[in-house]
């Protein structure tokens, strides 16, 4: 994708985290810039206001449900691999 001059840059801050003995510990800050397509940018800002949400929020919950989609896509296809062909995994060692 080529991006025009003029197209939108938007900034994302992620803070990673540590989960140790149930206290979460942040302990690394990464910023990461977002080159979106005016197009983009326009969905992006309409779909923020049209959901009473900060454009922060929207990214954040697009990337959460898009981990979300992708976990259960890997999941049912492996366990439709172990259903399909356990017993040659078995015999592989892998199960």
């Amino acid at each position: 994708m080529q991006l025009s001059p003029s197209a939108q840059t938007v900034t994302v801050i992620l803070c990673l985290g540590a989960v140790s003995r149930g206290v979460t510990r942040y302990h690394a800050d990464m910023a990461m810039t977002l080159r979106l397509t005016e197009e983009q940018a326009a969905a992006l800002r309409a779909t923020a206001e049209r959901e009473g949400r900060s454009i922060h929020e929207t990214v954040v919950i697009a990337i959460e449900e898009y981990v979300s989609k992708r976990t259960k896509k890997r999941d049912a296809l492996i366990a439709r691999v172990t259903e399909e062909r356990g017993d040659l995994l078995k015999r592989l060692g892998s199960v």
